[in-house]
């Protein structure tokens, strides 16, 4: 985990276990339409779906929602212990349909299993020396 500026952002240094991987897409695990915003629908299905998905919905944060017509794109971007994981996000797609939203795919990349720790293991200073190098080493 590197932190400059307040800025803290998830990244493996180095790989001690594997770390799994959700779906890399997902069509058809449900036909339900559900209540609410596009943003509700979608956090309602992934949290109907853990089971698939395997994150916390509580590690998920809304980006943004794209709507077009009667389709939608909600993105959530992945955290872990609260700092954003770098290249995790997922977009769930909706559709208006029975007066609710219907999920009709969800894509991205989410880690499962994280251990990590959130807690930076260099100084500030250090942090900001390094940023400014290719390898990152001191």
């Amino acid at each position: 985990m590197r932190r400059t500026s307040g800025l803290r952002i998830l990244a493996p240094e180095a790989a001690t276990a594997p770390v799994g991987v959700t779906p890399a897409m997902t069509q058809g695990l449900d036909r339900s339409a559900r209540r609410g915003t596009p943003a509700e629908a979608a956090r309602a299905h992934l949290k109907a779906h853990q089971d698939t998905y395997k994150v916390p919905v509580s590690d998920l944060k809304t980006v943004r929602t794209t709507e077009e017509g009667t389709q939608s794109s909600v993105r959530f971007q992945q955290k872990h212990d609260g700092v954003p994981v770098f290249g995790a996000e997922y977009a769930v797609q909706t559709q208006a349909a029975g007066g609710g939203q219907q999920v009709t795919s969800a894509t991205g990349t989410l880690y499962t299993d994280l251990t990590v720790p959130t807690t930076a293991n260099v100084s500030e200073a250090t942090a900001r020396q390094r940023m400014f190098t290719l390898d990152g080493s001191p």
